[in-house]
């Protein structure tokens, strides 16, 4: 049977709620024969944390950065879902880094630091010449950036 209260599944029989406590019988307590889904989704806003792969830590793959994600914002998730099930509806999907979803981007970054702009002067700008030439005057860097978190709820239909 469910919890006429916050729909979860207790067992049969039950006088309580053992999820929320609230009193149940043989009136109030039904058994589930159709559910009502809703997808949860909070659009990631554009000012918002961007993870660079590679760099300074080289082994950053795409589930380091959905964990960097969800720890930056997790309260803020949690906030805006929680008034979703204090209507009743519970998430069937994980509430945590595999609820974000990122999309990965390139950029081109300049591989010139302090020593090439002295070098290049020294040179009497040769220098900054050999490094275009070569192609190591800049490198493309892989970066994730999250688009959304997206949360699978269901409630009972009553």
């Amino acid at each position: 049977m469910y919890c006429s209260s916050c729909g979860n599944q207790i067992p049969d029989n039950s006088k309580f709620c053992n999820i929320c406590g609230a009193r149940t019988d043989s009136t109030s307590a039904q058994t589930i024969k159709e559910w009502e889904y809703h997808d949860f989704i909070m659009p990631w806003k554009s000012d918002q944390l961007v993870v660079r792969v590679g760099g300074g830590n080289p082994n950053l793959g795409p589930d380091q950065a959905l964990t960097a994600f969800w720890q930056d914002f997790q309260s803020e998730v949690r906030l805006e879902l929680q008034k979703w099930l204090d209507k009743g509806w519970q998430s069937i999907t994980e509430v945590g880094p595999a609820a974000v979803k990122i999309e990965e981007f390139y950029k081109n970054v300049s591989n010139w630091d302090g020593a090439d702009v002295v070098g290049g002067i020294a040179s009497l700008g040769i220098l900054p010449v050999l490094k275009v030439l070569t192609g190591n005057a800049s490198h493309k860097e892989t970066w994730w950036k999250p688009t959304e978190v997206r949360i699978k709820l269901r409630r009972p239909k009553m």
